[in-house]
């Protein structure tokens, strides 16, 4: 292979391997109750092609992605009935 043709489709992996993981957590915190299952597809869609290796890092990123999300809206509900007091 030529390595023009290399660095495009590790460029193209890297990205859908960065892009994956916010798109699965723009559709599970935003919208209306069907948009889980949209961003799964999507996740799941994405990750079959992508290399195992590839994959593994997206789906870190991910699930580290989803609990800082969680933690900031655990620690802005706590600060808020922290104020409330």
């Amino acid at each position: 292979m030529d390595s023009t043709t290399l660095a495009l489709l590790y460029g193209f992996t890297g990205l859908m391997a960065i892009i994956a993981p916010y798109l699965l957590m723009v559709f599970l915190f935003a919208g209306p109750w069907w948009t889980p299952i949209i961003g799964l597809a999507l996740f799941v869609g994405i990750l079959t092609f992508l290399p195992p290796p590839v994959a593994l890092v997206s789906c870190y990123l991910a699930v580290a992605g989803i609990i800082l999300t969680l933690g900031w809206r655990w620690w802005k509900k706590r600060r808020q009935a922290e104020q409330q007091r």
